[in-house]
């Protein structure tokens, strides 16, 4: 899983405290989402500490394809909706350029926001908040997993996928306040996707 786990479970509690924690059967997948946020896991990959944040909440995972609403307020629901098009073949069927994490944060209307820029240098920004549960160093490689590749736009979510695990964030294309989409419009055209390397 190339998920940074205490960063899951703060997207967990919030989630489940705003109502919006989704948890799901899927087919030998975990489907859990909050309210910008799903990913789909194979449930061989999923770590024990994923499952005690998820059980801590919810008491039990859902097995047998069922798929449940969960809120702090509210007794558990069966969630009726339609669950977001997300699992192993989401990302490879996914068409078109790729994006990339740049240093560059700027503030949305959901907080602190992280630009991401894709080949063509056009740009997305995601929650930094949601977007810190994305963690390559936890790829487990004793175990098989892949590096997940660069995001894909779908829908308007950046979607994050490898051989284990799909994770897809919603995103937007602008800022909260004026000054900073003057910036945004000053460097388009520019790419932000500087080296993580010393001078």
């Amino acid at each position: 899983m190339f998920i940074n786990e205490g960063a899951l479970k703060r997207q967990i509690k919030k989630a489940y405290k705003s109502g919006w924690l989704t948890v799901a059967d899927r087919t030998g997948m975990l489907y859990i989402a909050g309210a910008t946020w799903a990913m789909s896991i194979d449930k061989e990959a999923v770590t024990n500490k994923t499952k005690a944040a998820l059980i801590e909440l919810i008491g039990e995972i859902p097995t047998g394809g069922d798929a449940y609403k969960y809120s702090e307020t509210e007794a558990q629901q069966v969630f009726s909706e339609s669950l977001r098009d997300l699992d192993l073949d989401t990302y490879v069927e996914t068409e078109g350029q790729t994006y990339r994490e740049t240093r560059v944060t700027v503030q949305s209307s959901d907080g602190e926001g992280l630009y991401i820029q894709g080949d063509d240098l056009s740009h997305y920004i995601v929650s930094k908040e949601v977007y810190a549960m994305f963690d390559q160093g936890a790829v487990n490689k004793d175990l098989g997993e892949l590096m997940p590749e660069p995001a894909k736009m779908r829908d308007d979510y950046l979607i994050w996928g490898n051989n284990v695990m799909a994770l897809m964030i919603f995103a937007k294309d602008n800022p909260k306040w004026e000054g900073e989409y003057d910036f945004i419009k000053a460097v388009q055209g520019i790419d932000l996707c500087w080296l993580f390397t010393e001078k």
